[in-house]
């Protein structure tokens, strides 16, 4: 539809990246480690490598020069010190006052917190309070079929009146959700009135979550590319009705 291509973030429905996600996402994958590496008495410590005949010179630490024992490199080390401070811990752990980092990973306490920051208020955006008058109508309605993924939608475009300019209906295989359905009659409704040269357009529909992602342009992940097609076509207002209006749509 001539829409530029964009960087999305899957986790989120949103599409739209945040530090937290990225967070919940890391606590919850699996380890790309091997299951060799996943322990601490695998882990190449100058301790462990001198005590295998692999290392002869010094077992000390290169950031302090005590020895570079598990427990020191994870607890003790005054560099690791640092970062046990800055930690977000809902219980702030003391790392001098445990002897092993096996003790450290046992301690039911220690949950880390998601990224602290400022967190801007939302907007709660609504559709426009006023029509265009120089806009034409279009009330538009799709039925998704969930056993074989079809749908069935129409439209049909009114003057300011309720008089009918023109309507019409399709069919669309392999449609994912019933969002997905609602988002595409919207933008076969929107290529229709690019086709009769209507340049103002007031879309009708009475799928509440679909207007509200429309006039707040935060595109869920599974319709992006959709609403993308959608701001590229005629200038539009979204307007959400109740389905009992929307019967001569059906």
């Amino acid at each position: 539809m001539g829409a530029n291509d964009m960087i999305i973030w899957t986790p989120l429905a949103s599409g739209i990246y945040s530090k937290k996600s990225v967070y919940f996402e890391a606590a919850n994958a699996e380890p790309i480690t091997t299951p060799k590496l996943q322990r601490v008495g695998a882990l190449p410590l100058r301790e462990i490598l001198q005590r295998r005949g692999l290392l002869a010179d010094t077992v000390t630490c290169s950031h302090c020069g005590e020895a570079e024992t598990a427990a020191h490199v994870f607890l003790h080390c005054r560099f690791t010190k640092r970062i046990w401070k800055a930690l977000l811990l809902s219980n702030p752990t003391d790392p001098d006052t445990l002897d092993s980092f096996k003790q450290a990973t046992a301690n039911s306490g220690m949950i880390c917190l998601p990224p602290s920051g400022v967190i801007q208020p939302s907007n709660h955006l609504r559709s426009p309070t006023a029509i265009d008058q120089e806009a034409v109508i279009c009330q538009t309605d799709g039925a998704w079929k969930p056993k074989n993924g079809d749908m069935d939608f129409g439209w049909i475009f009114l003057d300011s009146t309720g008089q009918t300019l023109e309507q019409g209906s399709s069919t669309e295989p392999y449609v994912a959700s019933a969002l997905m359905a609602e988002t595409i009659t919207i933008r076969e409704a929107l290529l229709q009135a690019r086709m009769l040269h209507y340049s103002k357009i007031c879309i009708r529909s009475d799928n509440h979550v679909l207007i509200k992602a429309l006039n707040s342009k935060q595109r869920p992940v599974e319709i992006y590319g959709l609403t993308l097609d959608i701001e590229t076509l005629s200038s539009q207002q979204f307007f959400f009705i109740p389905r009992s209006l929307n019967n001569s749509a059906d």
